[in-house]
């Protein structure tokens, strides 16, 4: 976990160097005692808020991240994760361009932390090579994802049901979301580093050992979900402040970023 406050830290360090106001919430999903104290001593900041629950699921832990946001947009990065300290302030940037029906990816996923390490190259839904029927065999995108709070809000994560063979909540999210009619794009010159290597704790090597399937056709996706498992989840939301009202303490034109006012706020989960 500390690894992770420590990228998201550096990530909003440079938001603030580009004009933007950044707040940080941890859910903490049915974490450990060590993961708490790591957490609390981490997390002294005044722009700091943690929060805990005991889903066990992180299909809830994101659904809960979002009901708690007040902002524009928000951002998910799971506990054991790291960013690139661009990935806030390049992915506002084309959030604000790029229109309101568009979750936002970074352009490569690092896998570290065990013999398989690789590179994972997300793919752009406007791009040649992109094939929806690929969706149905396998996952273009991650969780970690950048997008309006309104998207996450209509379209809440389904639980994870795992022992009854059904997983993969981010697959299942992505589909239902481009069915909606929804982008998924990527942030050049953006990465995520996916920590590996702890077979025993991850919730996908158990989604995996069960063989389990997305909800992504329609008789899986009619199904109520009701699993039990563990989670982490960091989030951070970004909020406009030309919209709520918030002083910044900006004049207009001082954000480097994108010319305009952004007081923003961060929410990050850890079970």
């Amino acid at each position: 976990m500390f690894p992770t406050l420590s990228s998201v830290k550096r990530a909003v360090s440079y938001a603030e160097k580009c004009g933007l106001t950044v707040s940080v919430h941890i859910v903490l999903d049915n974490s450990d005692d060590t993961t708490k104290e790591v957490v609390n001593r981490e997390c002294t900041a005044e722009s700091m808020v943690i929060h805990e629950v005991a889903f066990k699921d992180l299909a809830h832990s994101r659904n809960y991240a979002v009901e708690k946001s007040t902002g524009k947009y928000m951002a998910f990065v799971d506990g054991d994760d790291l960013w690139s300290r661009n990935w806030l302030v390049d992915s506002y940037v084309l959030a604000e361009r790029g229109g309101s029906s568009v979750v936002w990816h970074p352009e490569y996923n690092i896998f570290f932390g065990d013999k398989q390490s690789h590179v994972f190259n997300h793919v752009d839904m406007d791009a040649q090579d992109f094939e929806m029927e690929s969706l149905f065999r396998m996952n273009y995108w991650t969780a970690l994802s950048f997008a309006q709070t309104r998207i996450f809000r209509e379209h809440p994560y389904k639980e994870n049901r795992i022992m009854d063979g059904f997983g993969y909540e981010d697959w299942t999210w992505n589909y239902e979301t481009i069915q909606s009619g929804i982008k998924h794009k990527v942030v050049a010159g953006t990465v995520h580093f996916i920590r590996k290597g702890r077979p025993q704790a991850s919730l996908l090597a158990q989604t995996n050992e069960v063989n389990a399937l997305p909800r992504i056709l329609d008789i899986y996706r009619e199904s109520e979900a009701t699993d039990q498992s563990d989670s982490e989840v960091p989030v951070v939301e970004c909020l406009d402040d030309a919209i709520l009202g918030i002083d910044s303490n900006l004049e207009p034109g001082e954000l480097k970023a994108s010319n305009e006012n952004v007081h923003s706020e961060t929410l990050i989960k850890n079970g």
